[in-house]
């Protein structure tokens, strides 16, 4: 049972780390592209 709230607190932090990263990702692609 603590395994799989182990795993579904890691796939939800994942997750929202997904969330922060992506568009910061996104906008450093497009002023590379851009320059």
């Amino acid at each position: 049972m603590s395994v799989l709230i182990q795993y579904t607190a890691v796939a939800s932090l994942h997750g929202r780390l997904q969330n922060v990263t992506q568009p910061i990702v996104h906008s450093l692609l497009y002023n590379v592209v851009n320059i």
